[in-house]
């Protein structure tokens, strides 16, 4: 996470852009998973 954050940091706001696109679809996953379980 440490590493995350200093390369979001460093690199301009177009990552965060993709970060952004990335996690809620890591969350929609993460709630598909627990409801299966």
């Amino acid at each position: 996470m440490g590493m995350s954050d200093f390369i979001l940091f460093q690199v301009p706001p177009v990552v965060n852009y993709t970060d952004a696109q990335v996690w809620p679809s890591f969350d929609a996953g993460d709630s598909d998973i627990l409801t299966q379980q």
